[in-house]
């Protein structure tokens, strides 16, 4: 049968909002730093002996808090917004873990910046450091400037892998179309460049508060 429903999923973190109250931990010559997510995809991690904890991101309370008392991203959230009354389905796509707190919570944040119009499906939902999406790779760690569980320099191409993973098994078994705006140009890159038909890909562009369709 022709699949002929159309989807677009968002990136959270630095997408559809500015997490609060939640930091990866820089440890670094004895010294601990706070990082936001956004300064954490900004580090140059090459040359140094930093590591980084993400603990913070495996406690549901402060995933929770984290989303709910965000700062909105308004310029996606219209976005979503226009896409939904064209007929897309809504769904979420971060480098988080918890899925279920994060549905949860996102559906409280949506709810509270736009209306309950706007919730999203559970089955919608990829948090793709969830131990289940690690079959998807041959690395068990994975992390992105959405922040997660791993120390390791190759963690942008980790991340585009899984979500290249999602997005090839909905185009296979669930959609025509599917759009996904993320931050990281890493993902949308990866898009372009696997040659995956059906699916485009929407920068957003943090600095500039701009989104940029570039595929």
């Amino acid at each position: 049968m022709k699949l002929i429903r159309k989807c677009i999923l968002f990136d959270i973190d630095d997408t559809l909002l500015t997490a609060q109250n939640i930091y990866i931990k820089k440890m670094l010559n004895g010294k601990i730093t706070n990082l936001t997510s956004q300064q954490f995809a900004n580090e140059n991690k090459t040359g140094q002996d930093a590591q980084y904890s993400f603990d913070e991101y495996n406690c549901p309370v402060k995933v929770k808090n984290s989303i709910i008392n965000a700062i909105p991203i308004y310029a996606n959230l219209k976005l979503l917004a226009r896409y939904s009354h064209s007929g897309y389905d809504i769904g979420l796509l971060t480098a988080r873990k918890l899925e279920d707190t994060v549905h949860l919570a996102m559906n409280e944040f949506l709810t509270a910046n736009l209306n309950k119009n706007y919730t999203v499906r559970r089955d919608l939902v990829f948090a793709i450091n969830d131990p289940k999406y690690f079959k998807h790779t041959n690395n068990s760690n994975d992390s992105d400037s959405n922040a997660s569980d791993s120390n390791e320099s190759s963690s942008h191409a980790k991340t585009s892998n899984l979500k290249l993973s999602v997005l090839r098994e909905l185009i296979r078994t669930r959609y025509s179309d599917v759009v996904l705006v993320d931050d990281s140009i890493d993902n949308v890159l990866a898009i372009r460049e696997s040659g995956l038909c059906r699916v485009k890909a929407i920068h957003y562009n943090v600095k500039c508060n701009e989104n940029k369709e570039s595929v």
